[in-house]
């Protein structure tokens, strides 16, 4: 009996020991530093961007014009291409939606593959209003679908110096994108449309 006695209070000493630690350790530990920062960071309304895209609708489209030119003429040229450069504003009216807008340049030249005689260079000013949605968030990144409507501005010469002006629609569609950073953010989407095939680029925010 004696013996059982002993064993009984050793638990309960054991036991409350035990609890004394774990709520001790509890007080000491931080939460989650990632759901701290998310709770303690305070939601954006206003920020700037600017990007770089690869392979404009615009780009892909005199490509493939040149190439079937070039098999009918049976000549063979090259092609230079930058952009687009891409620079915007969005604003934010919740976390799960930004309201804004953007504009980017791109350029397209054609070369004589012989002579490297420039037989045209294309201009293209896009200026395109746009909605994203941000459908998943998690500590570091966030998910976001989105589409651009606007115009650009086409300025074509030609090696005879001839010149062509025209706007035309623009649009831009980003099935996936994501923002990487909580504060300076870059971010990375994939599409189709005026800001080429993929997009990389840098948001500030100026709240």
């Amino acid at each position: 009996m004696k013996n059982r006695q002993l064993a009984y209070k050793f638990k309960l000493t054991c036991s409350g020991s035990l609890l004394c630690i774990n709520l001790a350790w509890a007080q000491s530990s931080p939460p989650d530093a990632s759901l701290q920062d998310i709770a303690a960071a305070p939601p954006i309304k206003h920020e700037i961007f600017a990007g770089y895209g690869f392979m404009s609708l615009p780009q892909l489209v005199s490509i493939l014009a040149d190439a079937i030119g070039d098999s009918f003429s049976r000549g063979q040229s090259r092609t230079l291409f930058m952009g687009p450069i891409i620079i915007g504003y969005n604003y934010f009216p919740s976390e799960k939606l930004s309201l804004g807008i953007e504009a980017n340049y791109a350029n397209y030249i054609n070369k004589d593959y012989t002579s490297d005689q420039v037989n045209s260079k294309n201009h293209f000013i896009t200026l395109m209003p746009q909605f994203q949605y941000y459908w998943a968030r998690l500590p570091q990144v966030e998910f976001y679908s989105g589409i651009k409507l606007g115009a650009s501005f086409f300025h074509e010469k030609s090696t005879n110096e001839d010149v062509t002006h025209a706007f035309v629609p623009a649009f831009h569609v980003t099935p996936l994108g994501a923002r990487i950073g909580r504060k300076k953010r870059f971010y990375i989407d994939s599409g189709t449309g005026f800001d080429g095939l993929l997009n990389i680029g840098y948001n500030i925010p100026i709240q």
